[in-house]
């Protein structure tokens, strides 16, 4: 995802400032990614930057970073919003075109808990997504009863 990532914050940022986390444009450019390799896979159509209304808003810094250095009061950043221009349900790239199932072993970059979470682009390609924190190990046996469409594993580079 790395080239993306370069590649997309010639555009707008891909990280915020104040956290080690990537926002929600970071999170789209690697969706985009995972989407084109399963699109060859599966045939669906990924979502492009087009259909998408992108906001930037001027925010108090919240991430771990700021939280660290006791400066969320202190430090600024940038929030990057993408809002589908067409409901998911209306969408002729998503409507009717739903896989079954998505497993995600994954750590904070993907958890669709956060705002950040790629998941929040991917889920419109499925019916359910379930996230198991990587932390857990790959459970075969549960992987073959689940009988999921497409598995994902995503570590931050700084843990491998």
């Amino acid at each position: 995802l790395r080239s993306s990532l370069l590649v997309g914050k010639q555009k707008y940022p891909v990280y915020y400032k104040t956290d080690t986390h990537w926002n929600k444009y970071g999170s789209f450019l690697a969706y985009q990614k995972i989407a084109a390799e399963l699109a060859k896979r599966t045939g669906i159509t990924p979502l492009s930057e087009e259909d998408f209304l992108v906001n930037l808003e001027d925010i108090q810094a919240k991430g771990d970073i700021a939280k660290g250095l006791y400066m969320e009061k202190d430090m600024r950043d940038t929030e990057v919003t993408f809002t589908l221009k067409i409901p998911p349900e209306e969408n002729d790239k998503l409507r009717g075109k739903k896989l079954k199932k998505l497993i995600i072993y994954a750590d904070s970059c993907m958890d669709p808990k956060y705002p950040w979470s790629s998941v929040q682009y991917l889920k419109n390609h499925f019916e359910e997504v379930i996230f198991i924190p990587n932390n857990f190990p790959i459970d075969l046996d549960y992987l073959v009863s689940e009988k999921p469409d497409v598995v994902i594993y995503q570590i931050v580079e700084r843990h491998i």
